[in-house]
């Protein structure tokens, strides 16, 4: 019985450039059309209506890295992520999802430790300009 609610259960993924005066903009873990999992931030959705509906999300895709040493969160067998971005611009890779294939929204924490070695307590990070140094840092 709890099976089949768990297979049918909905979750909200946000892509929004404006909630409260802030982004919001949540992390998901999808199946590629390969059959590999995979994570990435969700910018924008997409519904379109031709011979058949259609719901993508357009994510900037990430990949997991190595954790830092003491992290708290890796005792707790969390996943440190980074955004996948090619040699050249300050921009992550995008891809575009099928909402079909979305598993699940992740809880996902700013490395708020880095960021204040980095830039002090004052800055946050839309107050930060996005140059190339900057984005292979985070």
């Amino acid at each position: 019985m709890w099976r089949s609610w768990f297979l049918t259960s909905q979750q909200i993924v946000r892509a929004s450039q404006a909630y409260l005066g802030a982004p919001w903009l949540d992390w998901i873990e999808y199946t590629s059309a390969h059959g590999v999992l995979r994570v990435g931030r969700a910018r924008v959705t997409v519904t379109g209506v031709g011979k058949r509906p259609v719901r993508l999300l357009v994510v900037e895709l990430g990949r997991s890295v190595a954790a830092v040493a003491g992290c708290p969160f890796a005792a707790y067998r969390c996943t440190r992520l980074r955004f996948d971005a090619r040699d050249v611009g300050v921009t992550p890779v995008l891809g575009c999802v099928p909402v079909s294939l979305v598993l699940h929204v992740l809880c996902v924490e700013r490395d708020w430790v880095d960021w204040v070695e980095r830039h002090g307590l004052e800055d946050m990070p839309v107050a930060v300009p996005t140059t190339r140094e900057e984005f292979r840092r985070a």
